[in-house]
């Protein structure tokens, strides 16, 4: 990657309260613990119900025990709604989107630059690829987490930081992670629809920048062009469908740029 991605991340009420839900929800998945607690209760009202023709006060004793399953859920998940308006208001965001951080994607791994520091040379924090936690993806966001607890929310250039943090990622865990695992390096021959000239170079270098595989040689034959690419490990033998693994998005915005 000879050309870092960097990105000044702004935050606002509804970037931060989407970047909250999504950390509780989907990736601790706080829903889980009232889910089995709303169940379990659920199925003992339903026991009581099946004693109402014994037990008069089974019915009211039914009715207690779906409410609790219902109302404690829904006060929980109201807590923390509460809890992330608060801590909005606190930030200031409720009133104007502040700069948190800058980020900084590159051979390296991720940077991090403070707000108040993104002015100097240094980042605040570095993070080696093998150390990456997690990522996950999302309709507006990226969210990168270098702890279990600890996440930045990557907002612009969504495509082509996806694309890096995938390759690097497949790399990074080849090399510092299961050394067991298997790979199958071969090269493979992928049609490309550019024209000659910038267009296809500059899919070439990208291909070659992204860590896995490198472009070894364009060639035409019979009208279509093709490129000649070492791939770390050949799990597609399909030319078009190996192709659509390898190239991505990148060769849909090299043709937006140049149109």
């Amino acid at each position: 990657m000879s050309q870092p991605i960097t990105v000044s991340v702004t935050m606002d009420a509804a970037s931060f309260r989407r970047f909250r839900w999504f950390d509780l929800l989907q990736h601790n998945r706080i829903w889980k613990r009232p889910l089995v607690f709303t169940a379990i209760l659920l199925v003992f009202a339903g026991v009581c119900l099946t004693q109402l023709n014994t037990r008069h006060e089974a019915g009211l004793l039914a009715g207690v025990l779906a409410l609790v399953a219902l109302g404690l859920p829904a006060v929980y998940f109201w807590n923390c709604a509460h809890g992330i308006k608060i801590f909005i208001q606190k930030l200031g965001l409720d009133k104007a989107a502040k700069p948190f951080y800058r980020l900084q994607l590159d051979e390296t791994g991720l940077s991090i630059w403070m707000a108040g520091e993104q002015d100097k040379a240094a980042p605040s924090r570095q993070c080696d690829w093998h150390h990456i936690h997690l990522a996950y993806r999302t309709k507006n966001a990226i969210y990168i987490y270098v702890q279990q607890s600890q996440a930045y929310l990557w907002n612009t250039s969504l495509d082509a930081a996806w694309e890096l943090l995938k390759a690097n990622w497949d790399v990074a865990k080849r090399c510092f992670g299961d050394c067991k695992k298997k790979v199958n390096p071969g090269i493979v021959k992928v049609p490309v629809n550019l024209g000659d000239g910038y267009p296809e170079a500059m899919l070439a270098n990208s291909i070659t920048l992204t860590p896995g595989t490198i472009t070894l040689d364009i060639t035409e034959e019979e009208g279509q062009d093709y490129f000649y690419i070492h791939w770390i490990d050949v799990s597609e033998t399909d030319r078009d469908k190996a192709g659509d693994m390898i190239k991505g998005t990148l060769e849909k915005w090299i043709r937006r740029i140049w149109k």
